[in-house]
C-alpha cells in the first residue's frame, strides 16, 4: 500500500468543499467520458481502433478487454437477463439473512447444542456485513463480473456445507463461508446496475431490486417456519443451489462487461490489504458487542464494553489510514464530506434499522399478544412488503421520467415517520385492520426512500467511486438493522425479565410455567396457566414492546432529517466511466 497522496485526491477534496458550500453537482472526474444511451444504442460508443490496429488485427482483443465500461452497451435481451439474475441473487442472499430467525433454535436442538444456537445467526451476520463494505473497491480492481461470480460460488459452497453439516461447529463455519458470498452478492448487484444503466434509467430497475430485497427480508421468517414445520431444515440451504446456478448462467451469457486493466499480479498489488485488515479487525468486535449486549451479557459487562471500545479504536485508526495514506482506499472516507453522500448513507442506516427492526418485533407481538402461530405471525409482515413493492416501482418510474428524486424521498420520509409513530397506538385490543394499515404505511415510506437514497449517493460522486459508495450504502443498511434489533431486544428483554420475575414471586405455585414464557411466547396460552395470570403476562409483553416502539420513532425522526438534508443533483442520461 503506497503512502503517496495523488493529485486526483487533492482535486477531489476541493470539489467536495464546493459541494458542501452550494449547489450539489456530481464530484468531478477529469477522466470521465460519459456516452449517451442513444449513442450507445446506435453503436457510437464502440471504441475505435488506434495506433494503426484494425478491429481484426492482432491487438484488438487486448484493447477490447481493457476498454472502459462506458463504451459498452447491452441489448434489451441481455439487460433483462442480467436484471433477472440480479433479482434472483438479491432475493436468495437477503432471504438467508432472515430465514434463520425462526428456525435457528430447532436446528441447534437437532445437534444438541442450544448453547451455540445464536452463532448460526451471528457468523453469517459478521461475515456478510463486513464483506458488503469492502467488496465494491475489490470489484473495481479485480473485475465486476469476476468478483460477482466468485461471490456466488462462495455462497453455493457455503450452502452445500451448511446442508451437509453433521455437527454444530461445521454448521457455524459453513455459515461464515456462506455469509462471505452473501455479502458480496448483496453489495454487487446494485453496483452492476450502475455499470449497465445511466442514473436517469437506474431508478426504475433499482425499484425491482428494492422490492425483491424488502420482500425477502419480511417473508424469510415465514418461509423458515413453514419449512421446519413440514420438512427438514436442510432444505433451507439446498434451495439456494439451483437458484444460484441459474443466476450464474444468466450472468455468464448476458452480462458482457469489459475486463479491468492490468495483469492479475498488478491487480492484487492494488488491493488495500492493510485497509481490509483494519476494517475487519475493527468491525468484528463491534458487531459481536452489539449482538451480545442486553442478551447474552449486560451492556455494562466487560465483554461488551471491551468489544465496543476496542472496535471503535481500531476503526478510528482505519479511518486515519484510509484518509491520509491509502492510494486506493476500500472505503473512500473523504467522500463522506459530501453532504449528499453523508445524508444518503444516514438514510440507509435508518432504512435498515426500520426494515429489519419491524421484521424482528412485529411477529413477536402477534405471537405473544394475539396468540398467532410462528408462521401466521410472520405473515403480518406482508403489509410492509406490499408497501415496498407498490412504492418502489412508482418511485423508479418517476425518477426515470423527471430526473428528480427529492419529491419521493421526502414523501417517503413523511410516510415513514408517520407509520412508525402510529405503532405507538398498538394496544392489546388494537384491531387487525388498524395494525395492517400502520405497517402498510411504513412499507410505503421504506419503498419511497430506498432507491432515491441509493441513486443520490451514486449521482453525487465520480463514476470511479460509484461502486464504493454503493457498497457502503448496503453495508450501513445492514448495520442499521443490527443496531435496531440489538437495542430493541435489549429494551424488551430487560422489561420482560423484570416483569416476569415479579409475577414469579407473586405466584410461586406457577413459577416454572410463568418463567417458561420468556423463552417461548406460545406458553403464555398454556392451559395450566390461570387466565388472570395469562392476562397479566399479555399486558406485560404489550407494555414492554410499546417501550421498544419508541426506538422506531427516534429512528424515523433521524430518517426524516437526513432525507430533507439531501439536495438536488441532476440525474444524467449518460453512463459514467465506472472502472479505471
Amino acid at each position: 500500500m503506497s503512502i503517496i497522496k495523488t493529485e486526483t485526491d487533492t482535486a477531489l477534496d476541493e470539489t467536495l468543499t464546493v459541494q458542501n458550500s452550494g449547489a450539489m453537482p456530481a464530484v468531478a472526474d477529469i477522466n470521465e467520458q460519459p456516452i449517451s444511451e442513444k449513442a450507445l444504442e446506435a453503436g457510437a460508443g464502440a471504441e475505435a481502433p488506434s495506433n494503426g490496429v484494425t478491429s481484426n488485427g492482432p491487438g484488438a482483443g487486448d484493447e477490447a478487454e481493457n476498454a472502459d465500461l462506458a463504451s459498452y452497451t447491452l441489448s434489451k435481451r441481455q439487460q433483462i437477463g442480467s436484471l433477472v439474475s440480479m433479482c434472483m441473487l438479491t432475493f436468495i442472499a437477503s432471504l438467508d439473512a432472515t430465514i434463520m430467525a425462526s428456525i435457528y433454535v430447532p436446528i441447534a436442538s437437532d445437534f444438541g447444542a442450544l448453547g451455540q444456537a445464536v452463532w448460526i445467526l451471528t457468523t453469517y451476520m459478521l461475515s456478510s456485513t463486513i464483506v458488503q463494505a469492502i467488496i465494491g473497491k475489490i470489484s473495481d480492481i479485480l473485475g465486476r463480473v469476476e468478483t460477482t461470480q466468485a461471490s456466488i460460488i462462495m455462497f453455493i459452497l457455503g450452502s452445500i456445507l451448511c446442508g451437509a453439516s453433521q455437527s454444530m461447529n461445521m454448521l457455524i463455519a459453513s455459515r461464515t463461508i456462506q455469509g462471505v458470498g452473501g455479502g458480496g452478492i448483496l453489495g454487487l448487484t446494485v453496483v452492476l446496475l450502475g455499470d449497465i444503466f445511466s442514473e436517469r434509467e437506474r431508478g426504475k430497475y433499482m425499484g425491482a431490486l428494492s422490492s425483491v430485497f424488502g420482500l425477502a427480508v419480511v417473508i424469510g421468517p415465514v418461509m423458515g417456519g413453514g419449512i421446519v414445520e413440514h420438512a427438514s431444515w436442510r432444505i433451507v440451504f439446498w434451495i439456494n443451489i439451483p437458484i444460484c446456478v441459474i443466476a450464474m448462467a444468466l450472468i455468464f451469457f448476458t452480462l458482457k462487461l469489459p475486463k479491468t486493466k492490468g495483469t492479475l499480479r498488478e491487480k492484487v498489488q492494488r488491493v488495500d490489504f492493510i485497509g481490509c485488515a483494519l476494517f475487519t479487525i475493527g468491525m468484528v468486535p463491534i458487531l459481536l458487542g452489539l449482538s451480545w449486549g442486553g442478551q447474552q451479557y449486560e451492556w455494562t459487562s466487560a465483554q461488551v464494553l471491551a468489544c465496543l471500545i476496542c472496535g471503535f479504536v481500531v476503526l478510528l485508526v482505519f479511518g486515519y489510514v484510509e484518509y491520509h495514506y491509502a492510494v486506493e482506499p476500500i472505503v473512500p472516507v473523504r467522500l463522506f464530506r459530501s453532504l449528499n453522500v453523508l445524508a444518503a448513507l444516514v438514510a440507509a442506516l435508518t432504512l435498515g434499522a426500520n426494515l429489519f427492526g419491524t421484521s424482528n418485533i412485529i411477529p413477536i407481538w402477534e405471537l405473544a399478544i394475539k396468540h398467532a402461530s410462528t408462521m401466521s405471525g410472520g405473515l403480518h409482515l406482508l403489509p410492509i412488503a406490499l408497501g415496498i413493492v407498490f412504492a418502489s416501482p412508482l418511485c423508479g418510474i418517476y425518477m426515470a421520467r423527471s430526473g428528480r428524486f427529492l419529491l419521493p424521498i421526502r414523501f417517503g420520509a413523511i410516510l415513514t415517520v408517520t407509520g412508525l409513530s402510529l405503532l405507538l397506538r398498538y394496544k392489546v385490543g388494537t384491531g387487525f385492520g388498524e395494525r395492517i394499515g400502520y405497517l402498510f404505511l411504513s412499507g410505503l415510506g421504506f419503498g419511497f426512500i430506498s432507491q432515491p437514497a441509493m441513486v443520490v449517493c451514486q449521482a453525487s460522486v465520480a463514476g470511479k467511486h460509484m461502486a464504493s459508495v454503493t457498497t457502503s450504502f448496503s453495508f450501513l443498511r445492514t448495520l442499521g438493522g443490527i443496531l435496531a434489533t440489538s437495542i430493541m431486544n435489549s429494551i424488551l428483554n430487560s422489561r420482560i425479565k423484570t416483569g416476569i420475575t415479579g409475577l414469579v414471586n407473586e405466584f410461586p405455585s406457577h413459577a416454572s410455567d410463568i418463567a417458561s414464557t420468556l423463552a417461548d411466547q406460545r406458553n403464555i396460552y398454556s392451559d395450566i396457566i390461570p387466565q388472570d395470570i395469562q392476562s397479566r403476562i399479555i399486558h406485560l409483553w404489550a407494555d414492554s414492546m410499546h417501550s421498544a416502539f419508541y426506538v422506531f420513532v427516534a429512528i424515523g425522526g433521524i430518517a426524516f432529517v437526513s432525507c430533507f438534508a439531501i439536495r438536488h443533483v441532476e440525474l444524467g442520461k449518460e453512463r459514467k466511466k465506472t472502472i479505471e
